[in-house]
């Protein structure tokens, strides 16, 4: 895994993702979004970190991605982020630690935000 840590923004408003090299915004200690003036960003963002690991097709990977694992059969989940450590949680209640996946079989299809359904 890699140690960088980057974050994406979900825009609610505008629905689309800003990532953090290319935006101007600010993560504070306790978690808090600012832009790059230090004003306070408002709830209609939603702050998402990458997980420091890629998939199959070398696309990093972010809290909220939708995920396709191909090892023996194809399981569907979404990546969360709790207690310091990365999850795929599937579809059938069960969750793995994606530090612990071969990436190599793991494929992200979208997001909870822009693909829902997925």
């Amino acid at each position: 895994m890699n140690s960088n840590i980057k974050f994406r923004v979900w825009d609610t408003v505008d629905e689309k993702h800003t990532y953090s090299p290319n935006s101007h915004f600010l993560i504070t200690l306790d978690g808090n979004i600012k832009d790059g003036r230090g004003c306070p960003y408002d709830e209609s963002y939603i702050l998402q970190q990458y997980s420091g690991v890629k998939d199959k097709n070398g696309k990093e990977i972010y809290e909220g991605d939708l995920t396709l694992y191909k090892p023996y059969r194809e399981q569907a989940g979404t990546v969360e982020f709790h207690s310091g450590i990365f999850f795929v949680e599937w579809l059938d209640q069960t969750e793995d630690e994606l530090g612990y996946m071969r990436t190599s079989d793991l494929e992200i299809v979208g997001n909870i935000y822009e693909s829902p359904t997925t």
